[in-house]
């Protein structure tokens, strides 16, 4: 049996991908909106301080920028795979 696995370079694109176009002028103070994944995973990215660090790193925010993060859901049966046996 193979589990499916996202690779950093996989999670770079789809996080940059879903982020990139979704600041939004919230009043003075931005607002992005980005994968539910940045959330379930921020202790890997070394907290909130981090998420931000990665963002720009990957010029999807301007560095020193720090607009609010919102989270969307995140559909976890999508990248699923086949994990159990057919009975």
């Amino acid at each position: 049996m193979t589990h499916g696995t996202i690779t950093a370079n996989r999670f770079v694109h789809f996080v940059s991908e879903s982020t990139r176009d979704t600041l939004v002028a919230s009043g003075v103070r931005l607002q992005i909106r980005t994968t539910r994944l940045f959330l379930y995973y921020r202790g890997d990215f070394g907290g909130r301080c981090g998420i931000y660090e990665y963002l720009e790193q990957y010029d999807v925010i301007d560095q020193g920028n720090r607009p609010r993060v919102r989270y969307d859901r995140y559909d976890w049966t999508l990248h699923t795979g086949v994990y159990r046996n057919a009975d």
